[in-house]
């Protein structure tokens, strides 16, 4: 997405997905891996209406591999963050709890990851940040 060509990339991720299928017998978690770039795209694209980046994150996180359950939840890590990224974008904070919670158990943990994963989408996306009236 060079010089912000969202759009390019997202209809570029949906025709990697097509191309992706016949492979994915060999390659199974290539639709994964192209479903999680668009909703990023997605997300980049219009981070204030990040419901659309939510469902395409969400795909992704279905199509991992049915393998086992530790390495299945080891590829979607980044899935789940970024759902939790998405969530805290249109400030639904149980939410992106709930996300964080696929991977991170320990209460406290949690709401230190969910706090830095804050910052981060902040610093990010400065767009996000909160208005003063």
């Amino acid at each position: 997405a060079g010089a912000g060509d969202f759009k390019g990339a997202i209809e570029d991720c949906g025709r990697a997905r097509e191309l992706y299928a016949p492979m994915q017998i060999r390659f199974p978690n290539l639709p994964m891996v192209a479903l999680g770039e668009q909703a990023e795209y997605v997300f980049r694209a219009g981070p204030r209406a990040p419901q659309p980046a939510i469902e395409l994150v969400r795909q992704a996180i279905e199509a991992a591999p049915k393998i086992q359950v530790q390495k299945r939840l080891a590829l979607q890590q980044p899935y789940w963050t970024n759902l939790a990224r998405y969530e805290l974008a249109r400030m639904d904070e149980p939410a992106a709890d709930r996300a964080l919670a696929a991977f991170i158990p320990n209460e406290p943990e949690r709401a230190k990851a969910l706090l830095t994963l804050r910052r981060r989408l902040l610093e990010e996306i400065p767009a996000l940040a909160p208005t003063e009236r």
